[in-house]
């Protein structure tokens, strides 16, 4: 009986799609997270800080946020634009829908020079929606800034 089940389970899949997998696609449909583009910048929440994704590697090639080990550049500036050398960047990355991070999930960023930092690498290891929030500590305040993609299975 179960088999009956299963059989028909999978058989009413089959017609209810054209029989191509590939055209379905995790993140179709997601309007939670951000279009990736190199240097999407975001305003953190209390408005001190501009915070921009200026490139991202995954497996040491160039490309959007992916499934594996990512490693990001980011540029950090006040309002007007200047660049903030001397803060404290941890990510903490998090999947909202199965309430987990990334290992590892809080992650320091390097600083650079002239605004710039580094973080990673760090493990995007299934396909869904990701948060990825940015606490930036300098002078005794601290104020965040999130990304979020849909990153494909």
């Amino acid at each position: 009986m179960i088999q009956r089940v299963l059989l028909l389970s999978f058989l009413g899949m089959i017609a209810c799609s054209d029989g191509d997998p590939s055209d379905q696609r995790l993140c179709d449909g997601e309007t939670r997270g951000d279009t990736y583009v190199d240097g999407l910048s975001k305003g953190s929440a209390a408005g001190t800080y501009q915070l921009a994704l200026e490139s991202t590697e995954v497996e040491g090639q160039a490309k959007a946020p992916d499934r594996g080990m990512n490693v990001w550049s980011l540029r950090l500036a006040d309002p007007a634009g200047a660049p903030i050398d001397d803060a404290q960047l941890v990510l903490r990355s998090w999947m909202p829908d199965h309430g987990h991070g990334t290992s590892p999930n809080n992650l320091s960023a390097a600083p650079q020079d002239q605004g710039r930092y580094q973080v990673g690498p760090f493990d995007i290891f299934m396909g869904g929606l990701w948060e990825f929030t940015f606490t930036i500590g300098r002078g005794g305040t601290k104020d965040t800034a999130k990304f979020a993609f849909c990153v494909e299975g």
